[in-house]
């Protein structure tokens, strides 16, 4: 009896640091820049595009896994543009191409760092006709707001 009951304090004590141990995740894809007209493919015909990035970041355990990914949108197709204008934003589109270093959440709120820049990323709750949430940028130097055009972005605590 008293073995079963240690077996069962420690199976207990397993699951919930297994549980401790997800810190969260911050995950969505925003539009950063107001809409442009470019003809971004060279085929002489003026697309509606906009800037956007996908955020894909967790944490397992002490481990950071994922990134960012930025890319031009086609606002009419909807299509993600990679190479654009003789530049190519990553030779591999499967990944993020730039990963994160750091992930703390707190409540609705994840901050993270890629590429030496700690953004801040407060969730909105999704409510309908609001912002998806407001995101800081700070590269050691300054503070920018960083205004979100479109998109959605959530936060997923401990």
């Amino acid at each position: 009896m008293r073995t079963t009951i240690i077996v069962s304090i420690v199976s207990l004590l397993l699951t919930a640091s297994a549980v401790a141990a997800d810190g969260g995740s911050i995950k969505g894809s925003v539009g950063y820049t107001p809409e442009m007209a470019w003809d971004y493919n060279g085929d002489n015909k003026i697309n509606r595009v906009q800037y956007w990035v996908d955020i894909d970041i967790k944490t397992e355990g002490k481990a950071i896994k994922g990134g960012v990914r930025k890319y031009l949108k086609d606002l009419d197709s909807g299509q993600k543009i990679y190479h654009w204008a003789n530049m190519q934003m990553t030779g591999d589109n499967t990944r993020p191409n730039l990963p994160a270093t750091h992930l703390a959440i707190k409540g609705k709120t994840a901050e993270f760092t890629v590429n030496d820049v700690t953004y801040t990323f407060t969730d909105s709750g999704g409510k309908s006709g609001k912002r998806p949430g407001t995101f800081l940028a700070d590269d050691g130097f300054t503070k920018t707001e960083i205004k979100i055009y479109a998109g959605e972005v959530k936060v997923r605590g401990q």
